[in-house]
């Protein structure tokens, strides 16, 4: 996620400050809805899907914005649910109660908290809560991964990160426990983390591993960690190591990379990761030499029944020289039997080498910055953030951000899709002034997690996609979580959840 929006949103006009309306057919219904053939995907916002679809076969469908209110969670019945704003990682799985067929779990990312929401078959939203207030939360919550009995062999968990303090840790919450239950893991030590995800059960057979993704900028930070037990499941007792060049102590940076060449690499273990504090995980972390990316993002891995190769995003940063100004793709190859041993590393897409204008292009040359990736059979889906010293803030030919298709068999980019800052949106009494007037700068919003639901709900090519509209304000979205806290206070933003349905996968 971008560390220095919240300055820049602050100068940007606020929309109209809207009550609340009601979603309709929600109020009072608590049953799944079976639907008599299929699941029907309908639109179920007050607001439009806020993006502009590239890709041809690809459709929308809204599922939830601020603007929405819901019914309560019967534990909370006098309390309206609204989905509040910085909607980033996100967890979907089907319900474990005869009272809705599926669940999704999503960080608020600025505002601190984690909201739960219950679907019928039809995805027509039944009841929110949060599960995780901010005065819980405390650190920035990015991306998150929803751990599966059914993948992971272990769960459901949700793991979501925290970042923009050394004194961070990464949550772990069961998606269906009462409020308020989740806690912190402290095995993985004290990182400013993106996601922490575990690998598929296919991966490693009884073991745990676990990618955690330092998104971080300063000198030190910026590293690909991982965390390995020798048990499925088990979170407290393994051992974590940080990704380092083979034999090559003195160059830490990635400069000294270039598409097209596959480095051999291993981790070092980090000593006791669980006894140490913030900056004495700093220290022994920076006494191994690791590779500092800078800004480490989001993090997934291959769909191919095995599991071993990841795929991870590092944003670019404009703090350092010897790292990504514009970000990079990187794809990593494990070794069949020792995580920690005989990888290798390379380059999938650079920004830095493509560096130039950035217009309105359907290929590679308009990539930067990229943050949230979503990997599938074929495809990587690469979402960017565009960060405020790039070019996307500059003039009036640059574009919004990106979702790109990434060909994992020819290496083909295509346009999935862009944000839809709806500038053409003026008056100050239009309830869609997503832009506040026009004022809104390109790259000002951004995208959260995307994840495909396809064989969960049964309907082929299907995605959820978390949308960040910066730039939509309203008083009625501040403390969402119903907690007023100081620390969160301004943070009045607007979100939405969406379907992509017919993305290729």
């Amino acid at each position: 996620m971008n560390m220095s929006k919240q300055t820049l949103f602050r100068s940007l006009a606020a929309a109209l400050l809207m009550g609340t309306v009601a979603l309709a057919g929600c109020r009072n219904s608590t049953s799944t809805d079976q639907p008599s053939a299929g699941v029907q995907l309908e639109n179920r916002s007050v607001n439009p899907s806020l993006v502009k679809v590239s890709m041809s076969g690809v459709e929308t469908f809204t599922l939830i914005s601020s603007a929405d209110s819901i019914y309560p969670n019967p534990a909370t019945p006098s309390k309206n649910f609204i989905f509040g704003g910085y909607a980033d990682g996100l967890g979907f799985i089907k319900s474990q109660d005869a009272n809705s067929a599926f669940t999704a779990v999503v960080n608020h990312e600025d505002n601190r908290c984690v909201s739960r929401i219950t679907f019928d078959r039809n995805l027509k939203p039944l009841t929110g809560e949060y599960i995780m207030a901010s005065t819980q939360g405390r650190w920035r919550l990015c991306s998150a991964t929803l751990a599966e009995p059914e993948v992971h062999g272990f769960g459901p968990l949700f793991l979501t990160a925290g970042e923009s303090d050394i004194a961070a840790r990464t949550h772990r919450i069961n998606p269906f426990a009462p409020a308020g239950t989740g806690d912190t893991v402290s095995a993985f030590g004290y990182w400013s983390a993106e996601n922490a995800v575990p690998l598929p059960k296919t991966a490693y057979s009884g073991k745990t591993v676990i990618f955690i993704g330092d998104d971080d900028d300063s000198p030190s930070g910026g590293q690909l960690a991982m965390y390995v037990s020798n048990t499925t499941g088990d979170l407290d007792n393994g051992k974590v190591y940080v990704l380092n060049r083979n034999n090559i102590i003195e160059e830490t940076g990635t400069n000294g990379m270039s598409k097209g060449t596959a480095y051999d690499v291993t981790f070092k273990e980090i000593a006791n990761p669980k006894t140490l504090a913030p900056q004495g995980m700093i220290d022994a972390v920076e006494a191994l030499t690791p590779i500092k990316f800078g800004r480490v993002e989001d993090i997934d891995y291959a769909k191919d029944g095995a599991g071993r190769t990841i795929y991870f995003n590092v944003t670019g940063t404009s703090n350092g020289t010897n790292r990504s100004r514009y970000g990079r793709v990187y794809k990593l190859t494990l070794n069949s039997t020792d995580p920690a041993q005989g990888a290798k590393l390379e380059i999938l897409m650079d920004g830095d080498v493509l560096a130039g204008p950035r217009t309105n292009t359907a290929s590679e040359t308009s990539f930067m910055n990229p943050d949230n990736i979503c990997a599938t059979q074929n495809y990587l889906y690469i979402q960017e953030d565009p960060n405020p010293y790039s070019e996307y803030n500059q003039g009036s030919t640059q574009h919004d951000a990106y979702i790109y298709q990434y060909n994992l068999n020819t290496g083909e980019v295509k346009l999935v899709l862009e944000l839809d800052q709806r500038r053409n949106i003026t008056s100050s009494t239009d309830p869609l002034a997503f832009g506040a007037g026009g004022s809104s700068s390109h790259g000002a919003w951004e995208f959260g997690a995307l994840e495909d639901i396809s064989e969960k709900i049964g309907v082929p090519n299907t995605f959820i996609l978390c949308l960040q509209t910066h730039t939509w304000k309203s008083n009625n979205f501040e403390y969402p979580d119903g907690v007023i806290n100081g620390t969160v206070s301004g943070r009045n933003e607007g979100s939405q959840l969406i379907l992509l349905k017919g993305l290729p996968r």
